[in-house]
């Protein structure tokens, strides 16, 4: 599975992934695979069991392609649904945009994704940076998902 240059993880939640060794020994827990260049700076992983790793990513800017995060989402016809609350759907050509042929994901769908850990600094430096240049449509679908997703509150529900 591994290749002499890189290694790829797939996360279990909670700062804990996967080594994947081996494709018939995933553990399937979520839907996200890391893909890490071996002398990559910014990836630390400390060895816990099982080819269990805690992880963590320093929240620097990536110069060079050593760390790709590929997120696998359901979609039905043209709705997109966030992963962790299926109530969640986007319009598919809204959910994910395009580049020079490189799909991803809308502002305000990579924030909701970063909504869930709010101890990361880096997320809260996103929030504040995007903000400003959400169209009011799309921070009306990013405020309505959080309600969705958070019906006791979320401190960034005010903000928009």
């Amino acid at each position: 599975m591994q290749s002499k240059d890189w290694l790829v993880y797939e996360a279990m939640g909670g700062g804990l992934v996967h080594l994947i060794t081996n494709l018939a020994n995933q553990k399937n827990i979520k839907l996200n695979i890391f893909c890490v260049k071996k002398e990559c700076t910014f990836f630390h992983t400390e060895y816990v069991e099982n080819d269990i790793y805690k992880c963590e990513i320093d929240p620097i800017e990536q110069k060079h392609l050593d760390f790709i995060e590929f997120l696998f989402n359901k979609h039905f016809d043209n709705d997109f649904f966030y992963s962790r609350n299926n109530l969640v759907r986007y319009e598919l050509n809204k959910a994910i945009l395009y580049k020079n042929d490189i799909a991803y994901f809308s502002p305000e769908l990579t924030l909701l994704y970063k909504s869930t850990d709010l101890s990361r600094e880096e997320n809260r430096h996103d929030f504040n940076a995007v903000l400003p240049y959400l169209a009011n449509e799309n921070k009306n679908w990013l405020k309505k998902s959080l309600k969705t997703v958070y019906p006791d509150g979320h401190e960034w529900i005010l903000e928009l």
